[in-house]
């Protein structure tokens, strides 16, 4: 997937949440480029199994990185008597830097020894990559970067709540398989789940976002 393909299209879209932002009085804060350096050393810093002889990054999510570190809303929050500042949502649109990767990379882990059905389960390769639409923040997008008949890293609605897409130790199949239940969104680029989040994003009434309800200026 060549820079060439997709960036254009990537701002594309980053100029439509950008619209609907302003439309309630928010931002859109873009982060810088990250160093082909700093790519490199990301997906050993992840420490999960990558699909055999593969990368366990997204097709397309490199190629968002060389465009910016990270994308996220932010809107005026005060307290009473006090100047407003400006505030990330912590749901809604926020997609990580590479730094946020490995900073909720705990958020999606779950220790040593966990079972299920007396079976040993593991999340490890499971790699958060943005918040979902609203809280709670158990529920994120995430990089299923191996398991199940995963020939790719593929971008999956994860929530820990249900541990659907946590592998059994002893087989590598993933949990929703045993229970007869495909999840839905299901991505195998960057650039089609993008499409979608900013869509189902842009379609959000205001007063559902999260939090307080921001309500149109």
């Amino acid at each position: 997937m060549s820079e060439q393909s997709v960036q254009p299209r990537y701002r594309a879209l980053l100029a439509d949440v950008e619209q609907w932002a302003k439309g309630f009085g928010g931002r859109l804060v873009l982060g810088p480029p990250v160093s082909e350096e700093d790519l490199e050393l990301l997906p050993e810093l992840l420490g999960g199994p990558p699909p055999a002889g593969g990368s366990a990054l997204a097709p397309g999510l490199r190629e968002f990185w060389r465009l910016h570190a990270f994308a996220r809303v932010e809107v005026p929050r005060a307290e009473e008597g006090e100047q407003a500042v400006w505030t990330a949502l912590p749901a809604n649109f926020r997609v990580y830097s590479p730094d946020e990767v490995l900073e909720s990379l705990a958020l999606v882990r779950i220790p040593s020894g966990v079972t299920l059905d007396n079976r040993p389960i593991t999340t490890s390769h499971l790699v958060p990559f943005a918040a979902a639409y609203l809280l709670p923040r158990d529920i994120q997008w995430c990089i299923a970067t191996s398991g199940g008949d995963l020939k790719a890293p593929t971008l999956v609605l994860n929530h820990m709540g249900e541990l659907a897409w946590a592998c059994f130790q002893d087989t590598r199949r993933f949990v929703w398989e045993q229970r007869g239940h495909a999840p839905s969104h299901v991505f195998d680029t960057f650039l089609d789940w993008f499409e979608s989040y900013v869509r189902d994003i842009r379609a959000l009434a205001p007063e559902r976002l999260y939090p307080d309800g921001v309500h149109p200026t």
